[in-house]
């Protein structure tokens, strides 16, 4: 399996984990594709962040504040279902799966799945998607990047970090 990143999508999360020299996270939208060869592609799109509690080895967005962000989408009659990616960084450590990333993703389960990203400071990326219905599987997913740098997007990320 694989997921593209849409350019905006990718370079919101590059712009936001550059900005921020401490972990960060946030989430996405996601719609499955299925290609000509029958295979299904996950397009990952709509970078978002909202107020955390960082720290080098965390990113803690609590659950009132995950509770607002989908009323405030729900009130303005934007659907909360495609919010099924979790990003977040390592910062200058490498990209892996920590033992609190398997935590989070095995907490997760009111999702049909989850993608999850993990980047870093070096633009190191892994992603993979765990599935919870009907089985539980865990798979790998092989990223495709939509890249080019913009340089006003850049700098209204990092201006979103610092508030």
């Amino acid at each position: 399996m694989k997921c593209i990143i849409t350019r905006e999508a990718y370079l919101k999360m590059k712009y936001y984990i550059e900005s921020c020299d401490d972990e960060i996270s946030g989430f996405c939208k996601v719609k499955k594709i299925i290609d000509k060869d029958n295979e299904e592609i996950f397009k990952i799109y709509a970078t978002e962040i909202m107020e955390q509690q960082v720290t080098g080895v965390s990113a803690i967005i609590d659950e009132e504040t995950i509770a607002k962000f989908l009323f405030e989408k729900t009130k303005k009659n934007q659907s909360t279902a495609p919010y099924r990616v979790w990003w977040h960084s390592h910062c200058t450590m490498n990209s892996f799966w920590s033992v609190t990333d398997d935590t989070t993703i095995d907490e997760s389960t009111e999702f049909p799945y989850l993608i999850s990203i993990v980047s870093n400071h070096k633009h190191e990326m892994k992603a993979r998607i765990d599935i919870f219905e009907p089985i539980r599987i865990t798979q790998k997913l092989d990223i495709i990047i939509e890249d080019f740098d913009d340089l006003t997007l850049k700098r209204k990320c990092k201006k979103e970090v610092k508030k």
